[in-house]
Protein backbone atom coordinates (compact mmCIF):
# COMPACT_ATOMS: atom_id res chain seq x y z
CA UNK A 1 0.00 0.00 0.00
CA UNK A 2 1.28 3.41 -0.94
CA UNK A 3 -0.05 5.30 2.09
CA UNK A 4 1.62 8.63 1.38
CA UNK A 5 0.17 8.80 -2.13
CA UNK A 6 -3.24 7.72 -0.87
CA UNK A 7 -3.37 10.21 1.99
CA UNK A 8 -2.09 13.08 -0.16
CA UNK A 9 -4.67 12.26 -2.87
CA UNK A 10 -7.52 12.19 -0.34
CA UNK A 11 -6.21 15.43 1.18
CA UNK A 12 -6.05 17.05 -2.27
CA UNK A 13 -9.67 16.07 -2.99
CA UNK A 14 -10.80 17.34 0.43
CA UNK A 15 -9.02 20.66 -0.10
CA UNK A 16 -10.41 21.05 -3.61
CA UNK A 17 -13.96 20.23 -2.46
CA UNK A 18 -13.62 22.68 0.44
CA UNK A 19 -12.39 25.39 -1.93
CA UNK A 20 -15.28 24.70 -4.27
CA UNK A 21 -17.80 24.96 -1.42
CA UNK A 22 -16.14 28.12 -0.07
CA UNK A 23 -16.10 29.82 -3.47
CA UNK A 24 -19.67 28.69 -4.11
CA UNK A 25 -20.65 30.27 -0.79
CA UNK A 26 -18.90 33.50 -1.84
CA UNK A 27 -20.72 33.53 -5.17
CA UNK A 28 -24.16 32.44 -4.02
CA UNK A 29 -24.64 32.35 -0.21
CA UNK A 30 -28.30 31.39 -0.57
CA UNK A 31 -27.54 28.72 -3.24
CA UNK A 32 -29.99 30.38 -5.66
CA UNK A 33 -27.28 30.68 -8.35
CA UNK A 34 -25.83 27.20 -7.81
CA UNK A 35 -25.92 25.01 -10.92
CA UNK A 36 -24.99 21.76 -9.23
CA UNK A 37 -27.88 19.32 -9.85
CA UNK A 38 -27.77 18.27 -6.19
CA UNK A 39 -28.93 21.76 -5.31
CA UNK A 40 -30.94 22.83 -8.33
CA UNK A 41 -32.94 19.59 -8.69
CA UNK A 42 -33.11 18.34 -5.11
CA UNK A 43 -33.30 21.76 -3.49
CA UNK A 44 -30.98 20.89 -0.61
CA UNK A 45 -29.71 23.49 1.87
CA UNK A 46 -26.07 24.17 2.77
CA UNK A 47 -26.16 21.49 5.47
CA UNK A 48 -27.49 18.90 3.05
CA UNK A 49 -25.14 20.04 0.29
CA UNK A 50 -22.10 19.73 2.58
CA UNK A 51 -23.29 16.33 3.88
CA UNK A 52 -23.72 15.02 0.33
CA UNK A 53 -20.26 16.33 -0.59
CA UNK A 54 -18.72 14.54 2.43
CA UNK A 55 -20.52 11.34 1.49
CA UNK A 56 -19.23 11.55 -2.08
CA UNK A 57 -15.67 12.20 -0.87
CA UNK A 58 -15.95 9.25 1.55
CA UNK A 59 -17.12 6.94 -1.27
CA UNK A 60 -14.36 8.12 -3.59
CA UNK A 61 -11.76 7.72 -0.81
CA UNK A 62 -13.00 4.17 -0.22
CA UNK A 63 -12.63 3.33 -3.92
CA UNK A 64 -9.23 5.05 -4.11
CA UNK A 65 -8.03 2.71 -1.36
CA UNK A 66 -8.28 -0.21 -3.81
CA UNK A 67 -6.31 1.68 -6.45
CA UNK A 68 -3.47 2.54 -4.08
CA UNK A 69 -3.24 -0.96 -2.59
CA UNK A 70 -3.30 -2.69 -5.98
CA UNK A 71 -0.66 -5.19 -6.97
CA UNK A 72 1.03 -5.03 -10.37
CA UNK A 73 -1.23 -6.29 -13.13
CA UNK A 74 -0.72 -9.96 -13.98
CA UNK A 75 -1.99 -10.69 -17.46
CA UNK A 76 -0.24 -13.88 -18.57
CA UNK A 77 -1.10 -13.68 -22.26
CA UNK A 78 1.68 -11.98 -24.17
CA UNK A 79 1.60 -9.84 -27.29
CA UNK A 80 -1.81 -8.33 -26.64
CA UNK A 81 -2.84 -5.15 -28.40
CA UNK A 82 -4.03 -2.23 -26.27
CA UNK A 83 -7.73 -3.07 -26.77
CA UNK A 84 -7.24 -6.81 -26.29
CA UNK A 85 -5.33 -6.05 -23.08
CA UNK A 86 -8.29 -4.02 -21.79
CA UNK A 87 -10.61 -6.95 -22.49
CA UNK A 88 -8.32 -9.50 -20.83
CA UNK A 89 -7.78 -7.14 -17.90
CA UNK A 90 -11.48 -7.37 -17.00
CA UNK A 91 -12.59 -10.70 -18.46
CA UNK A 92 -9.58 -12.94 -17.85
CA UNK A 93 -8.97 -14.41 -21.29
CA UNK A 94 -9.27 -13.39 -24.90
CA UNK A 95 -12.41 -14.50 -26.70
CA UNK A 96 -13.59 -14.06 -30.30
CA UNK A 97 -15.51 -10.84 -30.92
CA UNK A 98 -19.03 -12.36 -31.04
CA UNK A 99 -18.54 -14.07 -27.64
CA UNK A 100 -17.21 -10.89 -26.01
CA UNK A 101 -20.70 -9.39 -25.88
CA UNK A 102 -21.96 -12.10 -23.57
CA UNK A 103 -18.97 -12.22 -21.21
CA UNK A 104 -19.03 -11.44 -17.51
CA UNK A 105 -15.99 -9.98 -15.72
CA UNK A 106 -13.99 -12.53 -13.77
CA UNK A 107 -11.90 -10.29 -11.54
CA UNK A 108 -14.01 -7.84 -9.53
CA UNK A 109 -10.92 -6.59 -7.68
CA UNK A 110 -9.69 -5.08 -10.92
CA UNK A 111 -12.99 -3.24 -11.26
CA UNK A 112 -12.49 -1.71 -7.82
CA UNK A 113 -8.95 -0.65 -8.79
CA UNK A 114 -10.26 0.82 -12.05
CA UNK A 115 -13.11 2.67 -10.33
CA UNK A 116 -10.77 3.98 -7.63
CA UNK A 117 -8.53 5.60 -10.23
CA UNK A 118 -11.34 6.90 -12.43
CA UNK A 119 -13.34 8.43 -9.57
CA UNK A 120 -10.19 10.01 -8.11
CA UNK A 121 -9.40 11.57 -11.49
CA UNK A 122 -13.00 12.73 -11.94
CA UNK A 123 -13.18 14.21 -8.42
CA UNK A 124 -10.01 16.22 -8.98
CA UNK A 125 -10.99 17.30 -12.50
CA UNK A 126 -14.55 18.31 -11.60
CA UNK A 127 -13.33 20.17 -8.51
CA UNK A 128 -10.76 22.18 -10.48
CA UNK A 129 -13.38 22.87 -13.15
CA UNK A 130 -15.95 24.02 -10.57
CA UNK A 131 -13.44 26.24 -8.80
CA UNK A 132 -12.39 27.90 -12.07
CA UNK A 133 -16.05 28.30 -13.07
CA UNK A 134 -17.03 29.97 -9.79
CA UNK A 135 -13.96 32.23 -9.74
CA UNK A 136 -14.77 33.46 -13.25
CA UNK A 137 -18.35 34.15 -12.15
CA UNK A 138 -17.18 36.00 -9.02
CA UNK A 139 -14.81 38.11 -11.14
CA UNK A 140 -17.78 38.99 -13.36
CA UNK A 141 -16.07 37.90 -16.54
CA UNK A 142 -18.68 39.07 -19.05
CA UNK A 143 -17.55 36.85 -21.92
CA UNK A 144 -17.59 33.79 -19.70
CA UNK A 145 -20.97 34.69 -18.17
CA UNK A 146 -22.50 35.07 -21.63
CA UNK A 147 -20.95 31.79 -22.82
CA UNK A 148 -22.19 29.86 -19.78
CA UNK A 149 -25.65 31.43 -19.94
CA UNK A 150 -26.09 30.23 -23.52
CA UNK A 151 -24.33 26.87 -23.44
CA UNK A 152 -24.35 25.54 -19.85
CA UNK A 153 -26.52 22.56 -20.76
CA UNK A 154 -23.82 21.42 -23.20
CA UNK A 155 -20.75 22.91 -21.52
CA UNK A 156 -20.89 21.14 -18.15
CA UNK A 157 -21.81 17.64 -19.37
CA UNK A 158 -19.21 17.79 -22.14
CA UNK A 159 -16.50 18.75 -19.65
CA UNK A 160 -17.58 15.89 -17.36
CA UNK A 161 -17.57 13.41 -20.26
CA UNK A 162 -14.13 14.62 -21.36
CA UNK A 163 -12.72 14.19 -17.84
CA UNK A 164 -14.22 10.69 -17.60
CA UNK A 165 -12.84 9.57 -20.98
CA UNK A 166 -9.43 11.05 -20.16
CA UNK A 167 -9.35 9.19 -16.83
CA UNK A 168 -10.27 5.85 -18.40
CA UNK A 169 -7.64 6.33 -21.10
CA UNK A 170 -5.01 7.35 -18.51
CA UNK A 171 -5.77 4.31 -16.36
CA UNK A 172 -5.47 1.80 -19.17
CA UNK A 173 -2.40 3.48 -20.62
CA UNK A 174 -0.67 3.20 -17.23
CA UNK A 175 -1.70 -0.45 -16.88
CA UNK A 176 -0.80 -1.32 -20.48
CA UNK A 177 2.66 0.23 -20.18
CA UNK A 178 3.17 -1.83 -17.01
CA UNK A 179 2.02 -4.95 -18.88
CA UNK A 180 4.42 -4.25 -21.77
CA UNK A 181 7.36 -3.74 -19.37
CA UNK A 182 6.49 -6.90 -17.42
CA UNK A 183 6.19 -9.07 -20.55
CA UNK A 184 9.13 -7.62 -22.46
CA UNK A 185 11.34 -10.66 -21.97
CA UNK A 186 8.71 -13.26 -22.91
Amino acid sequence: MRWKAYISSVAAILILRFLDLFITFRYTPDLKGEWNPLVSLLGVSWVGFCAIQLGIVALISFLMFFYFKRKPVTVVQTGLSYYDFIYVYFFGKLRPWPKRMFSFPTNMGRHLVFNGFVFMFIAIGVSVFAIAHNVLLILRNGVYEKFVANYYSIYFPSCFVFITIASVYAFFTIEYVSYIKTNKGS
